[in-house]
Formats: structure tokens, sequence, C-alpha cells
């Protein structure tokens, strides 16, 4: 050893006659430090989160049936209607989806969306959402991911929620040209985004404002956009017609191509 002593180069900074300098730890040694502290953190919120909306999902059944007697007349004979019962259904969502978004918020400083890091799906969890390295950089999907063909709610509810099943985060943060490799895909996700944009404009609000929003109130927000697009659409039909003709249902591709109709009848 000390015959091999002076052949080792050392420094701190710039080494004089290698000309090479110390770079330190590793960067990526640091990363994985860091990932496995905060898999450890999420490990511990998800266990708390589990127990606390374990109750309120086992009431769902129980407070659905309440709603629905609450709002029939045993002893009369005032009927009801497909829509009304739809209507209590949606509010009964909205409103055990409002306890509980704001029971993890308490529980929670930093809540994240279902942050189950399963190795399974791929990728890795960046605060609080997955994200996939394929050609050559980072993407907030996996490679030939297929953009869902939904209708314009559910797509509403992908576009600021994402999709929790997986850790995707919210859907209007794509990009066409970006993240995906099949044309097909980019065109399905072009229509997509057009409809969003044509029901966020029917409101006051930008999409950042929207997506601060209550689960709730972001979904009243879309049935007020909504109906307002059907009715410059179908500007002499009554609620009765678009009922009738489940507009509520229509596909997100359906619901572009009957924004293009329009704008080309006002031309």
């Amino acid at each position: 050893m000390d015959q091999l002593a002076d052949k080792v180069l050392a420094g701190t900074m710039i080494n004089e006659v290698s000309g090479l300098s110390a770079t330190g730890v590793p960067p990526h040694i640091l990363l994985a430090n860091e990932i496995s502290n905060l898999r450890q953190e999420i490990t511990q919120k998800v266990s708390t989160m589990e127990e606390n909306l374990g109750g309120a999902i086992d009431q769902l059944p129980e407070r659905v049936k309440q709603a629905v007697l609450d709002n029939f007349q045993v002893d009369g004979s005032i009927p009801i209607t497909h829509g009304q019962i739809n209507d209590m259904v949606i509010s009964l969502r909205n409103e055990l989806l409002t306890a509980i978004d704001g029971r993890g918020h308490n529980n929670d400083p930093n809540p994240n969306p279902n942050p189950n890091p399963n190795p399974a799906l791929g990728g890795i969890i960046v605060e609080g959402f997955r994200v996939w390295t394929w050609g050559g950089r980072l993407h907030p999907c996996p490679e030939n991911f297929e953009f869902p063909l939904s209708n314009t709610k559910v797509l509403w509810d992908l576009w600021f929620n994402g999709r929790p099943c997986d850790n995707m985060s919210p859907f209007r943060f794509l990009k066409s040209d970006m993240d995906f490799a099949i044309k097909k895909m980019q065109v399905r996700f072009s229509k997509a985004s057009f409809v969003m944009k044509e029901i966020i404009e029917r409101q006051n609000q930008t999409p950042r404002q929207i997506a601060e929003l209550t689960i709730a109130d972001r979904d009243r927000v879309f049935e007020e956009s909504y109906m307002r697009m059907f009715h410059l659409i179908y500007p002499d039909k009554d609620l009765e017609f678009l009922d009738n003709h489940r507009v509520g249902d229509l596909k997100v591709s359906s619901m572009y191509d009957l924004i293009k109709a329009y704008e080309k009848r006002i031309l």
C-alpha cells in the first residue's frame, strides 16, 4: 500500500495533475433516500385515511335509502320522476364527497389522492402523483397510454381530479404533442381538451380557480356550464327535450361534434 500511496490523486477542488474535480455524493443517492422517507410517510397517512373514511363509506347505502324515502309520499299520489331520483343521488354523492374531502384535509396538512405507491403500476410518485419515464423524459402518463372514451361528466372529473386509482395527475396537465406516442390518442385528447375549454369558458373562473373548489362546487360549475352550452345549441328546446335525449350522458366525441356543428351554424 505504501508503494501505491503516491499514485493516488486526491483533492477537495480540481486536482492539478488529473484535471478532475470531486463531485461528492451522487445526486441520485440523495433522491433515493428522499423517496424512501416519503414512502414511509405516505404509508402512515394511508392507514389513517382508511380508518377515518371507512365509517363514512359504510353508511352510504343507508343514506341513499333514507334520501329516497324522504322524497316519496307513501300515503299520497304525488309522482316522482327518474330525473328527480337522479338529482337526489347526485346531491347525496356530492355531500358525501365533500365530507370525505374535508375530513381528509383536516387529518392531513398535505393531502394526496390515493398516495399508495403501487410498484406494479410502474413509474414513481412525485408530490402525490405518479410519473413515468419514457422517450428520454418524465411524463404524467405511461407510454402508449390510451386516453379514455368517456362521457363529458367523467372527463370533467378526470380533468380536475386526475385518476386516483393509479395516482395519475389531473388530465388537464397532459400535452397532446408530448405525452401521447400514438397519433390516434393525440387526436382524442385534442377533442377532449376542446370540449373542456368550451365548458370552462361558460364560467367567469380560470381552470386553476375551478380546481381549487370542493368536489361538490366543481360539480355545480359543470352542471351550470353544461346546460348553458345546450341552451345555446338548442335555444328552442326545453328541459324535457334535453332529458329525453340524455344530453347528460353524451360522449366527449359527440359533444365535440355538436359544438363544431353549432359553430358552423352561427358563422
